[in-house]
């Protein structure tokens, strides 16, 4: 009691309120948990903030980072690439590898920042040396294509590209199935593969789709195929949603439902996806208002189920 009333009488000395509403609130009182959870929702966010911006400009990397993130998102502040490489710059000088990271990409992408490819090569390779396999994967990447002053190297990218798989970033898992896949090693291409579907990569999930829908690697399996197609659908990868409304136009994998493909066609043409779009202009063609009606209903429900 003594604390909510601190709380309503707005007692500037937080920290008695909080103490009391804590005491009743572990001894299963429901008003003071009720009122302990508002007061931690109206004072912990600016308590974290406050103190997280007094840490950054004391020179903690890591609060300088978080800063940098909240820029970056714009969460509980107003979004800002140029603060945020400001704060990520800060971090990185002092070594750390997931603002190096971050910076890099900045100054790739020309966020907050002028665009220096070479520059973002420096911040790659320093994090990357720090072994964060998200820096590994981007800095393959770079040497894959090759920069003025950095020639190509094939090697060199297949490596760096390795090590990230290795310590199981999605992203570098996929990129590598890929390089297997291009070699005609179908098997390698699914092991690797399987490793990001399973950590949600959509790309990998697609690609494993196609490789039991082919028998590419494994023995050829339809459920399979429709399994994974229909994850990286459910995703929202825009080229598993044109092929999942295939299968159900056609049958092939899929039970003949025209308005279940009609509804993927659709949400595929919303991304831009050409051919979805023609494809769904031709749905709409063979369909009777009432389908067309249904299939734009399921569309719909699926965005908000996804917001």
């Amino acid at each position: 009691v003594l604390g909510e009333r601190l709380v309503q009488r707005c007692e500037p000395d937080g920290g008695h309120a909080l103490h009391w509403l804590s005491c009743a609130a572990v001894q299963g009182l429901a008003p003071s948990q009720w009122a302990l959870a508002r007061y931690l929702k109206d004072h912990c966010e600016e308590s974290i903030y406050r103190n997280t911006v007094s840490a950054a400009h004391g020179g903690v990397a890591d609060a300088q980072f978080e800063l940098g993130e909240r820029f970056r998102q714009g969460v509980g502040v107003t979004q800002s690439w140029f603060e945020a490489c400001q704060w990520y710059l800060l971090a990185a000088q002092q070594g750390h590898a997931q603002a190096q990271c971050e910076l890099a990409g900045c100054l790739l992408m020309g966020r907050g920042l002028k665009k220096d490819t070479v520059q973002a090569f420096v911040w790659y390779e320093k994090a990357a040396a720090l072994k964060l396999p998200q820096a590994q994967w981007n800095l393959g990447k770079l040497y894959a294509v090759g920069l003025p002053g950095v020639p190509k190297d094939s090697k060199r990218a297949a490596m760096l590209c390795k090590r990230a798989a290795n310590a199981g970033y999605a992203p570098a898992q996929a990129t590598l199935g890929s390089l297997f896949s291009q070699a005609k090693k179908h098997d390698r291409a699914v092991h690797w593969w399987t490793l990001a579907a399973q950590q949600g990569d959509l790309e990998a999930q697609y690609n494993l789709a196609l490789a039991w829908r082919l028998g590419l690697g494994v023995a050829s399996d339809e459920a399979k195929a429709f399994d994974w197609l229909l994850k990286a659908a459910e995703g929202g990868l825009a080229l598993a949603q044109l092929k999942l409304g295939l299968a159900y136009a056609t049958g092939e994998g899929a039970a003949l439902d025209l308005v279940e493909a009609a509804k993927w066609f659709e949400l595929a043409a919303m991304t831009g996806n050409s051919a979805a779009a023609a494809n769904w202009a031709h749905a709409k063609q063979k369909l009777g208002v009432a389908h067309q009606i249904e299939a734009q209903r399921r569309a719909r429900s699926w965005q908000r189920q996804r917001n």
